[in-house]
């Protein structure tokens, strides 16, 4: 996977062993929904990278650490500070919604399911686009 702003860029290659799209996904949406912190985590086996999303009023300031083992699990100041960026939540999440449509355009939900082992998170995108349409993220 690949994540960037104006400024940077960073590639990660992820594990199918998490649902780490759907988690995503999932993080982006509880930070819109008023959660003053959201953290996922992406298994690269045996590493990890953790998602940690802080609300900073209506911006969302987004770290990712990567660790070089996921066990046994380890403090966020243990790892190294991949990417960062700070972006109004409408932007993130417009882009994670973009890039998981295109995630599911480009491979379909059997390729998705064969490749993951998990089915596309539908559910979960629907819930960051609603949340998108009403409007409003609550800081």
């Amino acid at each position: 996977g690949a994540v960037g702003d104006d400024e940077r860029h960073a590639r990660m290659t992820v594990s199918y062993l998490t649902d780490a799209l759907g988690d995503l996904l999932e993080a982006v949406w509880r930070s819109g929904n008023g959660e003053a912190e959201a953290r996922c985590s992406w298994e690269d086996e045996p590493g990890e990278y953790r998602w940690i999303l802080t609300r900073a009023g209506e911006d969302v300031h987004v770290r990712i650490l990567e660790f070089a083992d996921r066990y046994p699990s380890r403090p966020d100041d243990a790892g190294m500070l991949l990417f960062e960026t700070r972006q109004p939540w409408p932007v993130l999440a417009r882009a994670i919604a973009l890039g998981a449509s295109r995630t599911l355009e480009q491979h379909g939900e059997a390729d998705f399911l064969t490749n993951w082992g998990k089915p596309f998170p539908t559910a979960m995108l629907a819930r960051v686009r609603a949340r998108l349409r009403s409007g409003s993220a609550r800081p």
